[in-house]
């Protein structure tokens, strides 16, 4: 496991460092920035996957030491260490230009960094599965429909619960709080299961 990440790790540093640049630049204090921080955190799994599909690794993967599972599993802890670090970044700046203007920094800024982490690991546990099952080039085009989909359901929960059901903020952070998780091992297992039955 620890060599998969190290490959992973190396992978990501000499080929798609260009997504680790933009990541830190897009932590810069904006109200959009951490979100598309978390956005280019979450295509850097994919890429690693496209790398692998690419370069032939994916079939070399089933004659090494380690089990299916690992490598899946591998996957998902890069995208979630990326999408941490993508908003620990973006709440160091946030704090660092909110000292330097004297500006309140606080409460409000570490809850947004909770729902940008949460809004990024529910879109790997979408992509995940789509890439393991049709590969990274045309997983990332039903990528794009799932997000579509997803963020349009997504939108009318947020306009119309609240109003309709009397949800406060708190309510609508405490469901995506625990919709992150549980999407995520549910799609560990979904993905695990599409690798395991897949044809090398």
């Amino acid at each position: 496991m620890k060599g998969l990440l190290f490959k992973d790790a190396y992978t990501l540093l000499r080929q798609y460092w260009i997504f680790l640049v933009l990541m830190v630049l897009c932590g810069l204090p904006s109200r959009s920035c951490p979100l598309m921080a978390v956005i280019y955190s979450g295509l850097i799994p994919i890429s690693v996957l496209s790398g692998d599909d690419q370069c032939g690794w994916t079939r070399l993967a089933g004659a090494l030491p380690v089990s299916r599972k690992q490598v899946v599993l591998c996957k998902y802890a890069l995208g979630g260490a990326c999408t941490l670090a993508s908003v620990l970044v973006a709440l160091a700046v946030e704090g660092i230009a909110a000292g330097a203007t004297g500006s309140p920094w606080g409460g409000d800024a570490l809850l947004s960094g909770a729902i940008f982490l949460c809004i990024g690991l529910v879109m790997q546990s979408v992509s995940m599965p789509l890439m393991f099952k049709f590969g990274a080039e045309k997983g990332r085009m039903w990528l794009i429909v799932a997000l579509a989909a997803a963020g349009g359901a997504l939108g009318g929960l947020g306009t119309v619960a609240p109003q309709s059901a009397g949800w406060t903020d708190q309510s609508l952070l405490l469901l995506v709080a625990l919709a992150a998780p549980l999407s995520l091992a549910l799609s560990a297992w979904l993905s695990i299961k599409i690798f395991t039955a897949k044809d090398l």
